[in-house]
């Protein structure tokens, strides 16, 4: 009994082909968009970073007399609470507190904490950095 040479491609190898290729391209996806992602998530981490930063500036550049009164007793006076940019849906909020150590005797109104809090949506979960300073009352 003589066998048929086959030259031509069967049905299996085609099939086999098109697993490998579909597996391949799938990798592919998944890569590209973590790899996408990831890079918007760092993207909005960054602008949310330049707000607060250009906030903290803002602070370090005001005299300090804008903060006396700012806070008040047992807790936090907020001096900005809104929007940065409504169309990219960062917020700002600016609290005072009084930085003075009543056990080491400190006055209250020499030391402010200036804390700047921004929060943003990536991915409808709600993101947040914050940053703080501290102001002082120059002689």
């Amino acid at each position: 009994m003589k066998l048929k040479k086959e030259n031509g491609v069967t049905v299996i190898d085609i099939s086999i082909a098109i697993v490998v290729i579909f597996i391949f391209i799938s990798i592919l996806v998944a890569l590209f968009y973590s790899y996408n992602t990831l890079v918007q998530e760092l993207e909005r981490k960054t602008q949310a970073v330049y707000y607060a930063i250009a906030e903290i500036e803002k602070i370090k550049g005001e005299d300090f007399s804008n903060y006396i009164g700012k806070s008040i007793e047992n807790g936090n006076n907020v001096i900005y609470d809104g929007y940065i940019d409504s169309s990219d849906g960062y917020y700002k909020k600016v609290t005072v507190e009084d930085y003075a150590d009543s056990n080491a005797g400190k006055e209250a109104d020499v030391v402010k904490k200036v804390v700047v809090n921004i929060s943003y949506k990536f991915k409808n979960e709600d993101q947040s950095i914050e940053f703080s300073t501290v102001k002082t009352k120059e002689n």
